[in-house]
């Protein structure tokens, strides 16, 4: 794990775990959907701004084309909350 020498792995679960179960719990299913549809997007926004830097590097601008129309639906889900 990417914090085992700061957090114990046992605790670390527990920090993740609980505050999920609570969003199901009291919030409803659409809300908790579109909540981790951001959240991915997020993620993967990050994934590609990451693979974009490495491309423009290689200068594949094929590839830096491409990773930035993906990162581009990423922005929109994640400012919008639209699914593509």
């Amino acid at each position: 794990m990417l914090v085992s020498a700061k957090v114990p792995r046992r605790l670390s679960f527990l920090v993740i775990l609980i505050p999920a179960i609570l969003l199901v719990i009291f919030t409803d299913v659409s809300v908790a959907v579109n909540l981790a549809s951001r959240v991915f997007a997020a993620y993967f926004l990050t994934q590609a701004v990451l693979a974009g830097i490495l491309a423009r590097r290689k200068r594949n601008w094929w590839a830096v084309t491409g990773i930035i129309l993906v990162g581009l639906a990423m922005a929109t889900i994640l400012i919008f909350g639209l699914p593509l």
